[in-house]
């Protein structure tokens, strides 16, 4: 005995390059669907929607401590205090003050609720070396 009402699932593209959508969608006709095929569709259905990247840290305890143990932080205190050494940012200290002022506004960013950022000064450094 046939059944009138069949149900089939056409696979429509990638959602995030992660998830796949199934479309089901029900249609009136005598089309048989093998209950085999349906059941390894729906198989691939649930893996593609469960599959997701298992991260184990928000921000990682590393980079936590990068405004206290940052290559920046530490390095730019000690450049600061030799003038022959602070050639690491092929410029003088007063040019690097210099030009930190007059960029300052321009490369500033707000802090957000979740992370702070980069301050304008770590941010030219960056930049310059």
């Amino acid at each position: 005995m046939s059944s009138l009402h069949t149900r089939r699932f056409v696979s429509v593209g990638f959602i995030s390059d992660v998830h796949q959508v199934i479309l089901e969608y029900s249609f009136f006709s005598e089309v048989k669907m093998n209950p085999k095929r349906i059941a390894a569709m729906w198989l691939l259905y649930r893996r593609l929607r469960c599959r997701r990247i298992k991260r184990n840290y928000w921000v990682h305890p590393i980079n936590q401590k990068r405004e206290q143990m940052g290559i920046f932080h530490t390095l730019l205190k000690q450049l600061q205090k030799d003038e022959n050494k602070f050639n690491f940012f092929r410029m003088t200290i007063p040019s690097f003050n210099e030009l930190h002022q007059r960029l300052k506004t321009k490369i500033l960013r707000k802090n957000s609720k979740m992370r702070n950022s980069i301050a304008s000064e770590e941010r030219l450094a960056l930049t310059l070396r």
